[in-house]
């Protein structure tokens, strides 16, 4: 006897799977494996963006972590940086995560030499960004509260439209 779990996939969340009729053990087993896969906290899949956000401001967490007089990590920015991990589409690719010498959070997305998207984000939510798409350069400055700002979302949907 062969289960298929069905699960509908949104292009930006992933559901919860309705009340099932399993009754074998191995299809119960199977769905609590695919349920924890979706939880970011151990999920080795949806929780590389934490994990590699922690291990940036682990090794910045002294001032002078660069030998050149840097700051160590603003511990608001840490707590800014992981909500704005939280306000990111898991459809968009993990970012790579480091420190500032000014103790603020950079994410950066590379997808080739002129196609880059970078934010830094302070602990008092101040999110300063700069995009490089083809011969077109922008940046701003925005401000992040609980859900990603409209130039944020919209340069990302830039550097990876639908179906990218």
């Amino acid at each position: 006897m062969t289960t298929t779990l069905l699960y509908p996939i949104a292009p930006t969340q992933f559901s919860r799977p309705q009340a099932d009729r399993t009754v074998r053990a191995d299809a119960e087993t199977l769905r609590d494996l695919f349920l924890a896969t979706l939880d970011s906290a151990v999920s080795v899949a949806f929780g590389e963006r934490y994990w590699d956000l922690d291990r940036a401001c682990w090794e910045a967490s002294t001032p002078n972590w660069d030998g050149y007089g840097a700051n160590a990590v603003d511990p608001h920015a840490y707590r800014r940086a992981k909500a704005f991990l939280d306000a990111l589409p898991m459809i968009i690719h993990s970012p790579e995560i480091s420190v500032d010498p000014d103790g603020e959070v950079s994410f950066t997305w590379q997808r080739g030499p002129r196609r880059v998207f970078s934010v830094s984000l302070g602990g008092d939510g101040r999110l300063s960004w700069a995009a490089l798409l083809g011969a077109a350069s922008e940046y701003g400055t925005e401000f992040f509260v609980d859900e990603l700002p409209t130039a944020i979302e919209t340069n990302l949907a830039r550097l990876f439209p639908a179906g990218a």
